[in-house]
Formats: structure tokens, sequence, C-alpha cells
């Protein structure tokens, strides 16, 4: 696990990547995360810039087996597609196969959501 050490002692250390709730992605060039469904909900934020989201709505894209969780299929055509400018946010639910391309400096959140039923209440 990364982290940092004084004088032989741990100084700090970064939580394990499963634990984490938020991740940050900021795109110095044009970018595309594959073909891939998430073990979380999560909400995506864009904070800056533009995102473009596939989706495939209850279904693995055409070529990936039940069982995958990442695969890269530029040629699957999505059942959908949002284009997310700035303060925009999208709820992704668990397991939704999703690819998300970013235009050169986009700025973005995704919050990880431990208990989706709060959305529930919402509607």
């Amino acid at each position: 696990m990364p982290g940092g050490r004084v004088g032989g002692a741990d100084r700090w250390s970064l939580p394990d990547p499963a634990d984490r709730d938020v991740q940050v992605f900021w795109s110095c060039g044009d970018t595309d995360s594959g073909t891939h469904r998430d073990e979380t909900d999560s909400v995506l934020i864009v904070v800056s810039g533009r995102k473009t989201v596939d989706l495939w709505h209850e279904r693995a894209p055409c070529g990936i087996g039940v069982g995958d969780r990442n695969r890269s299929l530029d040629n699957e055509r999505p059942d959908g597609t949002l284009v997310l400018e700035a303060g925009a946010a999208l709820h992704i639910p668990k397991g939704m196969w999703h690819r998300i391309s970013s235009a050169a400096g986009t700025l973005a959140f995704s919050v990880r959501v431990a208990d989706a039923t709060a959305f529930a209440a919402c509607k």
C-alpha cells in the first residue's frame, strides 16, 4: 500500500482503493474509460468540461460475458448516450454497463453511494 515513512515509522498511508468514497478525474487529453461496470452505485459530477456517457440497460454489451467486469468494445452501440456539461450529475446504478469519454481539461468527481435506496425516496 502506498504511504510514507519517517525514521522507520509510518507517517501516513492511503486507503485501499476499494474503501474510497470519492474519485477525482482530471483529463489532460481526451480520455475513454472503456466499457465496464462498477460494484457500487455512484454519482458522477462534472465540475468543468464535458463527459459523454454511453449506457447499456440491464444487459451486457454484445461480446461481454456475464462474469466480466471490464472490457473495451469500441464498436458496440449503447442503449443510450448522455452528454454531461459542467454542473451536471448522473446516478450510475451498481452493475450497469457504461463507457465514459472525457474532453481534454475535464474535471469530475465520482461519489460512491453506499445505500442507493436513498434515491428511491426522491421519486
